[in-house]
């Protein structure tokens, strides 16, 4: 049973372009699955009468051991306490509705967490169980800051407000207020971010070939409850495996600006859906295509010309669809996320920043079914020239692990293992340290765990080590893990000079 909530128009506050995409995503995954008892409710329809009353319908209509599935997609924020001494941050984490007002019949227009947490206490009274989804940010800062040449990006948090006359009039039990998800709890929790995080909508090509903007935690967790996140293909997606596969695909989408947060962190066993069979055959190395890259240049005085034959490469008259932004009179090339991926770029160092560019998003989709966990130390901030860092690639199950980069400047690395030392890998986890030298721009370490050796690969990466390669590393890569059982990491380093 299931309520999808996606919110786009909202009237007295910023505009989102995802939301609805989210929910629609969701809704028709819900429907392929068999669901009968399924609500939709969108923008506008989406208010306070509308909701409560079809979470108080899809309560009264289950039956103890039911699942039921809500999902909101839309602004989000915090509000000073109604209970301060039930939150220990004194502050209630609210859902803002499309008429959402600061004053007047608007207030009414928004829904706290204690109000969910009610709802839940029903729930679990009743013996049914909860999947609760919030594409949403209450609070927060950003991981690293946005570079705004490749346009605005939109967050899901709503600015900061003062709310007077208050119109919402709550008799919330303050046993519910105070209900917190224990580690057998029968309610799974997953919100976008930390709560330090700011959530950006990010924009994932649509079927069509157009990009459209989402929320990265709907958009994986569609493919999740399709199978794509059954890591042992019994046909159940457990609580582990359905965070593991939110949390690390989520990392990859978005560069690391966004870890979602999920709860409970135990009973990793709990069943969280069941699929109708065994899911689809998981075949990320058949959709890993390279893609094309559409760049804008900002600024007069290239030639169209100068940059026609590219591979991969198409020129784009607006920022809006551009994967990539390039700057020439300050030499940046920056990305979709904002990021900015490469400094001192001239027209020559295109083509390559052009490949690095289609070999990520390629590598991305291959690791799609099978993320590995890599992780930066301290933070995944932005480091500054001479910055010592951590690289940890984390929960190794496989006995065999390679691991190349590819650089700021598109060039190939070759950094594990060693030359001539194929010896099997034992340990959980591998650590090395590594310090911020030039060029500057967005590093990325990618890692692939096997459970044979991958002798084809090390001699592949051997020969293009050090050369501006990345597509060949790509097209090598799924070559050779093509019928092999395997898991891929990505995790990006973003550097910058002294300032």
């Amino acid at each position: 049973r299931a309520l999808v909530i996606g919110i786009d128009d909202y009237s007295h506050i910023g505009k989102l372009g995802g939301p609805v995409n989210d929910a629609e995503d969701l809704a028709a995954t819900r429907r392929s699955l068999g669901d009968r008892d399924l609500t939709v409710l969108l923008d506008h329809a989406a208010n306070r009468s509308t909701i409560t009353a079809a979470i108080d319908g899809l309560l009264d209509r289950a039956k103890a051991g039911d699942r039921l599935i809500i999902t909101y997609a839309g602004h989000g924020s915090q509000e000073p306490a109604r209970d301060p001494s039930g939150e220990i941050d004194g502050k209630d984490e609210v859902f803002l509705l499309a008429g959402f007002d600061f004053a007047g019949p608007g207030t009414r227009e928004r829904i706290l967490d204690d109000e969910f947490a009610q709802w839940f206490k029903s729930a679990r009274e009743n013996g049914v169980e909860v999947l609760f989804v919030a594409d949403a940010c209450h609070s927060g800062t950003m991981t690293r800051s946005i570079d705004p040449r490749n346009g605005p990006v939109t967050f899901r948090l709503a600015p900061s407000y003062r709310i007077t006359r208050d119109e919402l009039s709550l008799d919330i039990d303050p046993d519910a207020a105070d209900f917190e998800a224990g580690e057998e709890s029968h309610v799974t929790f997953l919100a976008a971010g930390q709560d330090d995080e700011q959530i950006p909508e990010v924009a994932v090509k649509g079927p069509d070939g157009d990009y459209q903007p989402r929320g990265a935690l709907s958009y994986f967790l569609a493919k999740a409850m399709t199978g794509s996140a059954d890591g042992d293909e019994d046909g159940a997606v457990t609580r582990g495996e359905l965070f593991h596969f939110l949390r690390e695909n989520i990392r990859h989408l978005t560069g690391a600006l966004q870890t979602p947060n999920l709860l409970p962190s135990g009973a990793p066993e709990t069943t969280v859906f069941a699929l109708p069979d065994k899911g689809p055959p998981r075949g990320g190395s058949s959709r890993a295509e390279l893609p094309t890259v559409g760049l804008h240049v900002l600024g007069n005085g290239i030639e169209a010309d100068a940059l026609a034959g590219i591979e991969g490469l198409r020129l784009v008259a607006s920022r809006e669809h551009a994967d990539l932004v390039w700057d020439p009179a300050a030499g940046d090339a920056v990305d979709r996320l904002g990021d900015i991926m490469a400094r001192g770029v001239t027209a020559a160092d295109l083509p390559a920043i052009a490949g690095k560019l289609r070999a990520l998003e390629a590598v991305r989709v291959l690791a799609e079914d099978r993320p590995m966990s890599l992780r930066v130390y301290p933070d995944d901030g932005r480091h500054r020239h001479g910055a010592r860092l951590t690289i940890s690639i984390e929960d190794i199950r496989q006995p065999y692990l390679t691991v190349f980069s590819l650089s700021s400047d598109g060039n190939v690395h070759f950094l594990y293992p060693l030359r001539g030392d194929p010896r099997m890998f034992t340990e959980p986890v591998l650590a090395f340290d590594v310090r911020v030298r030039p060029p500057f721009g967005a590093d990325h370490i990618i890692a692939v765990e096997s459970a044979e050796p991958l002798d084809a690969l090390h001699e592949g990466l051997a020969e293009i080590d050090d050369t501006r390669n990345a597509v060949a590393a790509f097209r090598l890569l799924r070559r050779t893990l093509a019928d092999v059982d395997h898991r891929i990491g990505l995790q990006g380093i973003f550097t910058e000079p002294r300032k």
